[in-house]
């Protein structure tokens, strides 16, 4: 007679995703080589169709084969939230709050829900567990992380990758782990949840220190960062000199950051990179009103990096600057963004004359 166990370990386990992009969509890959059934919600109904007659996310990692007898896909997300046993939440921290918005903590009980987001929520500067258990009361101990160093370009192309799954409850990021793991996959179990979700916000970080005081700190740590920005990097330094901090006075910054809750620091400025790129209307206008509402709300300022006009047709700027060879050749106001998109680089390049390379 077959054990009641034995008959648990031959039901799948019922997994729902919840987002379309390339991470979710290379999870979806890595839980499909296991004993599992996935429940996979994607925003947009046109790639929910896609999927069910191709077998491929349209949009990214287009090569990934979906395994059709263990993945369904759902454009409801209460249909794809229903008898489920986790649920993986996929998608950017800023579009959190809207996406879940029509959920109540109903949706959630009993189920274990494992963040795969690298980000916190706009606004509020919050972990998305902590917003999860704030907003759903949902228990901290059935909640875990996802964090590499893994990219989702490897796992499509199924490169010996590894992964961190971090729960207060231990056993839940063993459980979660176990589902992961596969012949191209390692996945290892940890306790620390506020680490490796702070961890995922921050790419790098480099620590300069010596026994001995005067030898140069705070300058290479200064050359370092300046070096990192000139390559495109968005660096923070924290100057740890609780006696001379000299870091502020050599980047010519004065005052203090402001803390409301003496645990995060409120940022002075924002510097948005290229947010716009590969976003669709609806995104880049949600994106944008998220900016607005914190230059409003924090008073901060914001710098934006962009090679189009269009998001400034939400975010209106205050002065616009035009580089060229990695420096400033104009500045203007918004009138300036108008005529580069009229007329493109050519006047600019002619009148700096600076010759067009391939």
């Amino acid at each position: 007679m077959t054990s009641l166990e034995e008959l648990k370990k031959k039901i799948p386990t019922q997994i729902a995703v919840i987002g379309g992009g390339s991470w979710a969509t290379a999870l979806v890959k890595i839980l499909s080589e296991n004993h599992v059934k996935i429940k996979w919600w994607i925003r947009r109904k046109a790639d929910v169709d896609f999927i069910r007659k191709y077998n491929h996310n349209p949009s990214y990692l287009t090569d990934v084969a979906i395994n059709p007898r263990k993945v369904k896909t759902y454009n409801k997300m209460s249909e794809a939230l229903n008898g489920v046993e986790y649920i993986i939440l996929a998608i950017p921290a800023a579009f959190i709050p809207a996406t879940l918005k029509d959920l109540n903590k109903k949706h959630f009980e009993g189920k274990k829900v494992v963040s795969a987001i690298k980000g916190m929520i706009p606004e509020e500067n919050l972990l998305v567990t902590d917003w999860l258990t704030r907003e759903f009361n949902l228990p901290i101990g059935q909640t875990c992380v996802i964090a590499g160093p893994c990219h989702a370009e490897e796992v499509a192309l199924e490169k010996q990758s590894y992964l961190t799954i971090a729960s207060p409850n231990i056993e839940v990021a063993k459980s979660f782990a176990n589902l992961l793991n596969c012949r191209f996959l390692q996945a290892n179990a940890i306790a620390d949840l506020y680490g490796v979700e702070y961890c995922a916000v921050i790419k790098n970080i480099i620590a300069i220190a010596s026994g001995k005081g005067g030898v140069g700190k705070s300058t290479t740590a200064v050359n370092l960062a300046l070096a990192l920005v000139a390559e495109g990097a968005v660096v923070g330094i924290l100057d740890a000199d609780i006696h001379g901090p000299s870091i502020p006075m050599m980047l010519g910054i004065s005052g203090k950051p402001d803390s409301t809750d003496g645990k995060t620091v409120e940022p002075k400025i924002a510097i948005m990179d290229e947010t716009d790129s590969g976003l669709d209307i609806d995104a880049l206008r949600i994106v944008s009103e998220g900016a607005n509402r914190l230059r409003e709300q924090l008073a901060m300022g914001a710098l934006v990096i962009t090679h189009y006009q269009r998001i400034l047709n939400y975010i209106k700027p205050d002065f616009v600057h035009i580089m060229l060879d990695g420096r400033i050749v104009e500045s203007g106001g918004p009138d300036l963004a108008l005529k580069l998109e009229e007329g493109g680089y050519d006047w600019v390049r002619e009148k700096h004359d600076v010759v067009e390379t391939a």
